[in-house]
């Protein structure tokens, strides 16, 4: 058995050993080398393509805040139209020569007019003449964004042009009413009287009822301009 396993050793030294020549090995480390560079390019492909990506999206991201903030920025920085959900005179038509007696259908006309979501209560003075009406309006329990809403469309500016219209519309349309009261948060703001409102449109206000035309001409149109209201006011 021993003998046997030392020609099998005598046998494996004889084999001749595994030779590389010099150039062979260069040929193999050439290929390993350029293997490796491969390898880290695509690695450093991908990462910039990844940087380049984020860049793009960081980009985007930025260009929608900027424009989402300033779109509005500048939504906030328009006015409340004092016409908002205002209907058209003709619309009214059907309460046209309403008495001032007649509480329900005042009640429908003014929750018609400018202002009625914040309108809190209303009275008539029917005992007497001259006859007349109060209106009160005023916010309720508001959350951040309605009180901001509120203090927009009350402002100064919108308030007497508000006030101004549904005197003008109410003059229209009842008929016996002499003067009428607006009240804001409770305080006294101005009370309008038809003669007055006669004189500032140089006609009878009853002459705007049912007629669009005439009403978008002159009441509209006079409303808009701040100094012709301011002028209304001024003169009180």
């Amino acid at each position: 058995m021993i003998h046997s396993d030392n020609n099998l050793e005598k046998q494996l030294n004889q084999m001749p050993k595994p030779f590389l020549s010099d150039t062979a090995k260069q040929t193999i480390c050439q290929n390993m080398m350029n293997e490796w560079d491969q390898q880290n390019e695509s690695k450093t492909f991908t990462i910039k393509v990844s940087y380049g990506l984020a860049s793009i999206a960081a980009a985007a991201l930025l260009f929608f805040f900027i424009f989402t903030s300033s779109g509005v920025e500048q939504i906030q920085k328009q006015p409340i139209s004092f016409l908002s959900g205002a209907p058209d005179i003709e619309e009214l038509r059907k309460y046209e020569e309403t008495f001032v007696g007649d509480n329900s259908s005042v009640s429908a006309i003014l929750y018609q007019l400018p202002g009625h979501n914040y309108q809190q209560k209303f009275s008539l003075q029917t005992r007497e003449k001259p006859y007349g009406m109060k209106v009160s309006y005023g916010p309720e329990e508001l959350g951040n964004d309605e009180g901001n809403s509120y203090n927009k469309y009350w402002s100064d500016s919108n308030a007497k042009k508000i006030f101004a219209y549904n005197a003008t519309a109410l003059f229209a349309l009842i008929s016996n009413v002499d003067t009428i009261q607006f009240v804001l948060e409770g305080e006294p703001y101005v009370r309008f009287s038809r003669e007055e409102l006669d004189g500032f449109f140089g006609r009878e206000i009853s002459e705007y009822a049912g007629n669009n035309r005439l009403w978008n001409s002159e009441v509209i149109k006079t409303l808009k301009d701040e100094k012709r209201v301011d002028d209304l006011y001024d003169k009180k």
